[in-house]
């Protein structure tokens, strides 16, 4: 079993993890640096309508106004900001603290 020890941080969004010897970096963000008032009135939408509980691109796309397509990349980037998680394929919710 591969022994982990603690994270350290390396860089601006990037930690590493020491397990057995070998550096593990992986991509980490503070969400307190994120500034919600950056967001676009979609990306807004969606938080709120996932504030609700879990929800599809379709649904989204439809109560919103928007094309399913811009609701995907709309998720794709919040999800890597951490503030959205895929559940299932097609499945969004936001993500736990």
């Amino acid at each position: 079993m591969p022994t982990i020890r603690k994270n350290f941080v390396v860089g601006h969004e990037t930690e590493s993890n020491i397990m057995d010897g070998a550096a593990v970096y992986e991509l980490t963000m503070d969400r307190s640096d994120i500034d919600v008032s950056e967001f676009t009135e979609t990306e807004v939408g969606i938080l709120d309508m996932l504030e609700g509980g879990r929800c599809t691109p379709a649904y989204i796309a439809e109560e919103l106004g928007v094309t399913q397509e811009y609701v995907r990349e709309r998720l794709r980037e919040l999800k890597r900001l951490g503030l959205v998680r895929q559940v299932h394929r097609g499945l969004y919710e936001l993500a736990e603290d």
